[in-house]
């Protein structure tokens, strides 16, 4: 990513900093609503993912300058972790939908087209990786 791309994100993730419960209530609203079957995959409290999942987006965009060196280990690390407990990640383009559509309901006309292609690298990036860890084995 370039350095203007990561100021975009750092700075709307910063806008929505009273507000990330909201995205990620959003975020499986609308995921549920565009893959019922999708529901199955995630068990258990749904806030407490919601926290999780928060945290997974907190890491990668505070550590976006020093990708390769801090985030990467992490997400591969929780996509091993993922596959043990028998996870399958939702589709990803429906998650993708999902997770930008929050982010637009919430940053409303922020939400700009710049935004949106930056959001959707980092999107990919944590996708793309956590998948990467589920086929890679687990060494704890």
């Amino acid at each position: 990513m370039h350095t203007a791309q990561i100021a975009l994100v750092r700075a709307s993730w910063q806008q929505l900093t009273a507000d990330y419960d909201e995205v990620a209530h959003l975020f499986y609203h609308r995921l549920f609503e565009l893959a019922p079957e999708s529901r199955h995959l995630l068990t258990g409290d749904m806030d407490s993912q919601g926290q999780k999942m928060i945290e997974l987006f907190s890491i990668t965009v505070a550590g976006l300058e020093g990708v390769n060196r801090l985030v990467l280990p992490v997400l591969l690390h929780l996509g091993q972790r993922h596959q043990c407990y028998g996870m399958v990640l939702a589709d990803d383009e429906v998650g993708e939908q999902a997770f930008l559509w929050a982010l637009k309901q919430k940053l409303g006309t922020h939400f700009t087209p710049d935004l949106e292609a930056s959001w959707q690298e980092v999107y990919h990036l944590v996708s793309d990786t956590l998948q990467l860890g589920m086929r890679e084995p687990y060494l704890h």
